[in-house]
């Protein structure tokens, strides 16, 4: 189980497994920058060793959006690769915070620029670079009316990570 709270707007993220009947907290707190909102969304494999968290500010600080992925290694979270920021960080895209997916087995992120309408697909390669890895190019959705309404869009994910989906529960065209 993944509980995602916010202090200062920062973000806090816990995670906890149950064992012998007693919830216990599995490995540090993760925690965000200033205003950063770390752990809106945030998403875990089905193993429960990875977790993918959405974020406000991008790597840089900025305020376009990321997205961070941890895997639980020798006893703690661990950031695996880089973090994945929004194509233009100085623009408020809303990258990873509006929609972030994590496949089953943790390998494939996808994160949605709610304000800016395109989304981006990553699988994790384990190689000399052990970074996230673009799976095809940006995709751009129809902003129809999906402008009205950018909270209640939602995406979703493949447990193999290969569909991507986006919703917009507002659009009637």
């Amino acid at each position: 189980t993944v509980k995602a709270f916010t202090s200062s707007y920062t973000g806090e993220v816990y995670v906890y497994k149950y064992r012998n009947g007693i919830w216990g907290q599995v490995g540090s707190t993760l925690s965000g920058i200033a205003s950063e909102y770390l752990g809106i969304p945030c998403l875990i494999s089905n193993d429960g060793k990875t977790i993918a968290l959405g974020s406000h500010k991008a790597s840089d600080g900025n305020i376009g959006g990321s997205v961070h992925v941890y895997e639980f290694i020798n006893g703690d979270w661990s950031l695996k690769g880089s973090i994945i920021d929004s194509n233009n960080t100085a623009s408020n895209e809303g990258f990873g915070s509006r929609g972030t997916c994590l496949s089953g087995d943790g390998t494939v992120v996808a994160g949605y620029a709610g304000f800016s309408n395109y989304a981006k697909v990553f699988k994790y390669v384990a190689d000399s670079t052990n970074d996230w890895v673009q799976m095809g190019s940006d995709f751009t959705i129809d902003p129809g009316s999906l402008n009205i309404n950018v909270a209640s869009r939602k995406t979703g994910l493949s447990d193999d990570g290969t569909i991507f989906a986006v919703s917009s529960p507002v659009d009637d065209t």
